[in-house]
């Protein structure tokens, strides 16, 4: 018996050093061209690990599966800084220097490519939207894209089921010949199609051929849209809006971690209903 007790402590310890090899810790300081900043939120895009940096500038992010991230750090005052790095086992040292806001403009990224990349890093010709963006505009639907989005026109003649065109590339059939995804999900026929926008994060409009990652009915191009993801932080909103013929719109959403860093709670609705042009 105190063999078998003396065995199992012996692999309980080697799994605690093996797992404390494999793991990587990443840790650094941020500083501009004066002082070293503190308050800055050091984030690995789309993962749970988040750390702010004290008042000599330092962070430190452990346990983490050594690859490849996109690391953000944003600080009020300053752009945010966007990097692609890599972990190796073991402990990665890294420093960022902030640029003062009126030098160098906010980076973008974007899923174009089926990952997480700056849109400048991107080989696509793409047109990115972010929520503000997005809100500020009143893109309300996808056929309001037209206004701002350079090569391409959608329309509908009352039923919401858009006719899409990028770069003249288009077609009147039920098969489109631009694509529409919705967090990854492709709107394959007209029938399917929703073309009504509520709660969105960012928009991304490729031009040109993508059937290479997007399959059919990329022809002309895809708009690729993403909607807000929950996550630590208790979030809300409500929008009223009335117009013309009879327009109202009604929209609401919230978003909350049930478990923190696991499990999360998020939803969104919105009515809208308007009157028509004309009388038959």
């Amino acid at each position: 018996m105190k063999r078998i007790y003396l065995i199992l402590l012996f692999l309980i310890s080697l799994s605690g050093y093996s797992q404390s090899q494999v793991l990587a810790t990443f840790e650094g300081k941020v500083f501009n061209k004066k002082e070293r900043v503190s308050g800055a939120v050091i984030l690995f895009v789309h993962t749970s690990h988040k750390a702010t940096t004290g008042p000599s500038g330092y962070f430190k992010l452990p346990n983490i599966v050594p690859g490849k991230y996109l690391v953000s750090v944003t600080t009020e005052g300053f752009p945010d800084f966007l990097e692609e790095i890599s972990l190796t086992a073991g402990n990665n040292y890294r420093e960022f220097k902030l640029d003062e806001l009126s030098h160098q403009l906010k980076e973008v990224i974007v899923t174009a490519e089926k990952r997480e990349t700056n849109i400048q890093q991107t080989p696509s010709s793409i047109s990115a939207l972010e929520s503000k963006a997005i809100s500020d505009a009143k893109i309300w639907d996808i056929k309001d894209l037209s206004a701002i989005v350079p090569n391409l026109y959608a329309a509908n003649p009352g039923d919401l089921r858009n006719v899409v065109s990028i770069r003249g590339i288009t077609t009147t059939s039920y098969e489109p010949a631009v694509a529409t995804y919705i967090d990854g999900v492709n709107q394959f026929s007209l029938d399917s199609y929703i073309s009504q926008l509520n709660d969105i994060e960012r928009i991304e409009v490729l031009r040109g051929p993508q059937g290479t990652l997007y399959g059919r009915n990329a022809t002309g191009g895809v708009i690729n849209i993403v909607t807000r993801q929950p996550d630590n932080q208790i979030k809300g909103f409500v929008n009223l809006d009335y117009g013309n013929f009879g327009l109202q719109r009604y929209a609401a959403g919230v978003r909350t971690p049930i478990i923190a860093d696991k499990l999360y709670f998020g939803v969104a609705g919105m009515f809208t209903r308007k009157d028509g042009f004309f009388f038959n």
